[in-house]
């Protein structure tokens, strides 16, 4: 069943190979806020504070991205949202390599990222099952 879908549907394949990059990003992007966390304060509680900030922003926001995804043209939204998203990334990357990030920035940098993140993931799923219809 499953080869059948992936040889006939291009969009699907497509779709399966990006959402398995973004997801790769997704996941070293997470652990990365984790490790400089820990690197910057030493502190297992604000490493666990880190984990909070990745799941706060789903639990107040993650019903919004939901009725959005449903309204939105979901194409061109998850473009947007991966564009809005390398911005906020290169600034933890040029922070962190200039020696000047802090964890009140990586807060506030991971806090953006994830509501992004609770803004993508709805589209990105109703996105599948208009590829695999």
């Amino acid at each position: 069943m499953y080869q059948s879908i992936l040889r006939k549907n291009r969009a699907f394949r497509f779709y399966l190979l990006s959402k398995s990059f973004t997801s790769l990003g997704n996941m070293m992007i997470n652990m990365a806020f984790l490790f400089f966390a820990f690197s910057l304060t030493g502190s297992s509680s604000y490493t666990t504070a880190m984990v909070a900030a990745q799941v706060l922003p789903y639990l107040l926001f993650g019903l919004i991205g939901g009725v959005l995804a449903d309204w939105i043209p979901i194409k061109k939204w998850l473009i947007r949202m991966e564009i809005i998203k390398i911005p906020i990334i290169m600034v933890v990357i040029v922070l962190f390599y200039t020696q000047q990030l802090q964890y009140w920035q990586l807060i506030f940098l991971c806090l953006s990222i994830h509501t992004i993140g609770c803004l993508y993931d709805p589209a990105s799923r109703a996105l599948l099952m208009k590829v695999t219809v």
